[in-house]
């Protein structure tokens, strides 16, 4: 259990849902409840964010028994409902790199053969706002194509979470 709450802070930091002083306080409180768990203690002797995605990013590098797509599907519903924006935005391209890096630790989540990926619907979705923004490439605007990819992740979220 505690490396599936590693392996999410790992994700939550590399996409700005969890702060360093948020994985410290963790820490030490569960270092309280087990003070012999070593990779526990090295986080509460953590002294940066930077030092700290680096230790998460080496822990995971090897073979731990942890079920990422689970537990990235979560930050990935997650991230969808607290960040992402209803109506476009400036930071719409920052989104779709956050989404995009989020959705290569699912493997297809038991899709139906006619079903598109989820990755390759991002990828379709951000071509068109590209065309669009680059105008007389399509009869629909930015805002109508972001409206539609909301809603197809909420959708698409709602299924499969």
């Amino acid at each position: 259990m505690i490396y599936e709450d590693l392996f999410a802070f790992k994700l939550q930091l590399k996409v700005g849902l969890t702060t360093f002083k948020e994985v410290q306080d963790w820490a030490d409180q569960k270092i309280l409840q087990n003070n012999n768990d070593v990779i526990i203690l090295d986080i509460c002797f953590i002294k940066s964010h930077y030092e700290l995605q680096d230790y998460l990013d080496h822990l995971f590098k090897y073979d731990v028994d942890v079920d990422k797509e689970k537990v990235a599907l979560v930050i990935l519903k997650q991230y969808f409902n607290e960040k992402v924006p209803k109506q476009l935005d400036s930071q719409l391209h920052y989104h779709v790199s956050i989404l995009r890096f989020l959705v290569d630790y699912l493997d297809e989540i038991n899709l139906p053969e006619n079903e598109a990926s989820l990755i390759s619907r991002i990828i379709a979705y951000e071509d068109e706002i590209i065309l669009s923004e680059i105008g007389d490439v399509l009869s629909i605007s930015v805002e109508e194509i972001y409206a539609e990819f909301y809603q197809y992740l909420q959708n698409w979220l709602s299924k499969y979470t």
